[in-house]
């Protein structure tokens, strides 16, 4: 999961954190598309690989790995929204 360090707010618009940028000496603007590119990709490549490893999955797996699933599209959807604004 992304941490608090890579974005943050000022006024309606949101950044990549300063202190990531610095260190990876990259631009924040650039650290933010890619934060929402991958966000963006997340989701169907994890429903991909949880459709095709379910079948081999003993319950209490499937479980587990729905769970996963829902709470990962979530939080990457959640993330997208607040760096797509």
């Amino acid at each position: 999961m992304l941490g608090n360090d890579i974005i943050y707010h000022e006024g309606a618009q949101f950044e990549a954190g300063p202190t990531m940028a610095t260190e990876l000496r990259m631009r924040p603007q650039f650290i933010a598309r890619v934060a929402l590119q991958l966000a963006q990709a997340m989701p169907p490549a994890l429903e991909a690989a949880v459709q095709i490893v379910s079948p081999t999955l003993p319950h209490s797996a499937k479980v587990l790995a729905t769970r996963l699933k829902n709470f990962v599209l979530s939080t990457t959807a959640k993330l997208a929204a607040r760096v797509g604004q």
